[in-house]
């Protein structure tokens, strides 16, 4: 049987001696930051983010534009309102319903 090798495994909690009984896993690196995904790194996750951000607001702008082109004034006022409503209300709608 072959000794257990120690290996370091970075947590939230800070660094820790761990040791295993498998030589397939005696060389693996084990090192992860509480937060990133194995295998990806923070700039990789902060391009991924930025990117949906990006095609969230780019999405919501033509969306407005066809909105401006389909309706008239009055209506799309009236859009706006109901809109503005729903925002300001929506952080209240999870609020005592047991979810």
């Amino acid at each position: 049987m072959v000794p257990p090798s120690p290996r370091t495994v970075v947590g939230g909690g800070g660094v820790v001696e761990a040791t295993t009984d498998d030589p397939a896993l005696a060389d693996s690196d084990v090192r992860s930051e509480p937060g990133i995904a194995p295998g990806r790194s923070a700039v990789g996750n902060l391009i991924w983010s930025l990117s949906g951000e990006g095609v969230r607001l780019v999405s919501s702008f033509v969306a407005f534009l066809i909105l401006v082109r389909i309706f008239p004034p009055s209506d799309f006022g009236l859009l706006v309102a109901a809109t503005g409503l729903f925002a300001m209300l929506f952080p209240f709608a999870g609020m005592g319903g047991g979810w």
